[in-house]
């Protein structure tokens, strides 16, 4: 069996759950999979504010993300407030595609570039 290609962390704190995804390369592959395992995490926990930190050293075609947005919007329950931190070389990039996908049918998901933006975003 192949082992991962990613670092997936869970630690729940008293207000939120946070969550970061650790990878070196990013695949459509690496990324449904990493998607599938923290959907799994949140139904299993029944979180319902997340911080989910992304550490990346690259980012993929934004095309490629764009899919990925997509999937995780989809599965994502609607009554999970979630905020996105994007800490790779590109994180504007990253935000805009995030906050083009999402638009207004997913207010309760945005991006940010700070834990302490994403944070106060989740806690109002």
């Amino acid at each position: 069996m192949e082992s991962k290609r990613y670092s997936l962390t869970f630690e729940y704190r008293p207000e939120y759950l946070h969550a970061q995804i650790e990878v070196d390369v990013i695949t459509l592959e690496i990324g449904i999979a990493y998607i599938n395992e923290l959907i799994t995490e949140l139904r299993r926990s029944e979180a319902k504010k997340v911080v989910w930190v992304r550490q990346t050293p690259a980012i993929i075609a934004p095309k490629d993300y764009a899919i990925l947005v997509n999937i995780f919007t989809t599965l994502l329950p609607k009554d999970v407030r979630f905020a996105v931190v994007d800490l790779s070389p590109q994180p504007q990039k990253v935000r805009e595609v995030i906050l083009r996908e999402t638009g207004t049918r997913h207010e309760h998901i945005n991006a940010f570039e700070t834990i302490e933006e994403a944070k106060e975003w989740l806690l109002e």
